[in-house]
């Protein structure tokens, strides 16, 4: 589902120092702004798969300052084909272990962590699913920082960020579905006129 080898942008504000949107490719281990960046690709069903992009600070916090606004951009993330962003999540880690207990506040709501089943993981607030799209996009912003210890998260120490995304491939409609089924009968019903002898 997701085209590997493509590029996407990260742009961040106090992760851990500012940067402007940074050129990656889909696929590929890299660093970003002095952190290691990896994805993990999950497969849910034949249609659908959850993408998770794994920030790693191994000299330090992912944070640069917790009294300074915090942002982090990840965009044009592209599909081989359209689909659905479903479902985002994120979450802070230190030393690769999430924060726990975590509690909902503005903007962030509170989740099982729907890949592995356990963990707490932030949710977004107020977020639906889009239509069919082939270039996705995911941002996730606190004022400031120290903020996020209001959901449970020491943004002195978090030296770790994932950041998730669910993508579902559309059902057809029947009605797509009954043309389908009639163009295939009338390519079966020509080959065997074809084969008949004269």
């Amino acid at each position: 589902m997701f085209a590997l080898g493509t590029t996407f942008n990260v742009s961040g504000t106090d992760f851990p120092t500012n940067f402007s949107a940074t050129p990656e490719m889909l696929g590929a281990s890299t660093t970003v702004n002095g952190l290691s960046l990896s994805e993990t690709i999950t497969p849910v069903s034949a249609t659908q798969e959850w993408i998770v992009f794994t920030f790693a600070n191994p000299s330090g916090p992912v944070i640069g300052d917790p009294s300074a606004d915090f942002s982090l951009a990840i965009s044009g993330f592209q599909t081989v084909a359209p689909a659905i962003l479903s479902s985002v999540f994120a979450y802070f880690t230190q030393d690769g272990t999430p924060f726990a207990p975590l509690t909902p506040a503005s903007g962030f709501g509170v989740e099982t962590n729907p890949i592995t089943g356990t963990g707490p993981v932030l949710d977004f607030v107020g977020f639906t699913p889009t239509a069919p799209f082939e270039s996705f996009n995911l941002s996730v912003f606190s004022n400031p920082a120290s903020f996020l210890g209001a959901v449970g998260v020491d943004a002195t120490t978090a030296n770790g960020f994932d950041f998730a995304a669910l993508l579902t491939l559309p059902v057809p409609e029947p009605a797509s579905l009954a043309v389908l089924g009639c163009g295939l009968a009338g390519l079966g019903a020509v080959r065997r006129r074809a084969r008949r002898p004269t």
